[in-house]
C-alpha cells in the first residue's frame, strides 16, 4: 500500500507564513485540499475562532485520540481540526482502520 504526502504551508503564504521549512510539513492530499488557506475557523457562534492543529505547536494526543480508524477530538482545536480537515469520512475510516491491521499507522508514536 501506498500513501502519497503533499508538503502544506501550516500557516498559509496569504496570511503571512513563509516557505521556510518551520513551516512546511507534510500532508495527505484529503487534508490539504481541504485545509486551503484556513488556519482557524469558527465552531458553535460567529464569536468562537478556533485555530486548526498546528503540528510545529501542538502535541497530536493531546487534541485528538482514535478509536476503531476514527480520529476522535479531545479539545476545541480537535474539534475544529475534524471539521476543517474532514477527517473522519468512511473511505479514510476504512484506510484507517485496514493500516492498523497491517500494522502501518499510526506511522509516528502519538
Amino acid at each position: 500500500m501506498f500513501l502519497s504526502f503533499e508538503i502544506d504551508h501550516v500557516i498559509p503564504l496569504n496570511h503571512g507564513g513563509t516557505n521556510s521549512g518551520d513551516n512546511l510539513a507534510f500532508s495527505c492530499p484529503h487534508c490539504n485540499q481541504h485545509k486551503g488557506s484556513d488556519f482557524a475557523t469558527l465552531l458553535d457562534n460567529f464569536e468562537d475562532i478556533v485555530v486548526l492543529f498546528n503540528p510545529r505547536m501542538h502535541q497530536w494526543a493531546t487534541h485528538f485520540e482514535i478509536q476503531e480508524g476514527e480520529i476522535l477530538p479531545k479539545t476545541r482545536i480537535g474539534q475544529a481540526s475534524v471539521k476543517i480537515f474532514r477527517f473522519n469520512q468512511p473511505d479514510l475510516v476504512i484506510l484507517r482502520q485496514l493500516l492498523v491491521q497491517a500494522g502501518r499507522y499510526p506511522p509516528i508514536k502519538l
